[in-house]
């Protein structure tokens, strides 16, 4: 081999190697942080019609929320965050699902809901095609906070 191929070979390996590099540090930093609270552990969706009609396509999920927190949390309600294409074709008029639960610490809770679409005049690919359906979700959450006159009152 010349010089300037073992040269060329030698830039692409320094180049890989910083690359790769750079990807660990950046995933090692991201592990390293401690994440607590509420997290969406796992997802189920199914598509289906409403009825005989073909207008209209039925968006069923559930959601298992898991709570990584060391106190048990109450949901009171859950709404889901819809992508732009599922949002623009809604007939659903409330999104929000009662929940009224507890989850206790290091539990989990499943949630179900389903949305109303408009599918009038488009395809079965093209309903596929409007994904994502859901991008998030709304908790909202109850957390009593005591407070310790005693000490309060000695200090």
């Amino acid at each position: 081999m010349d010089f300037k191929k073992i040269l060329t070979l030698l830039w692409i390996m320094v180049f890989v190697l910083i690359l790769l590099t750079g990807c660990n540090l950046s995933d090692s930093a991201n592990n390293s942080i401690k994440q607590n609270g509420l997290q969406v552990s796992d997802m189920l969706t199914a598509l289906g019609a409403v009825g005989d009609s073909l207008d209209k396509t039925k968006f069923s999920y559930t959601i298992t929320i898991y709570n990584k927190e060391d106190e048990d949390i109450y949901i009171s309600q859950v709404e889901p965050i819809l992508g732009k294409d599922a949002k623009d074709r809604l007939i659903s008029s409330d999104l929000k699902v009662d929940v009224e639960k507890t989850v206790s610490a290091n539990e989990s809770i499943e949630i179900k809901g389903e949305i109303i679409l408009d599918t009038k005049e488009i395809s079965k690919q093209q309903i596929v095609e409007l994904e994502p359906f859901i991008t998030g979700i709304k908790v909202l959450s109850e957390k009593v906070i005591n407070f310790d006159w005693n000490k309060k009152r000695k200090e």
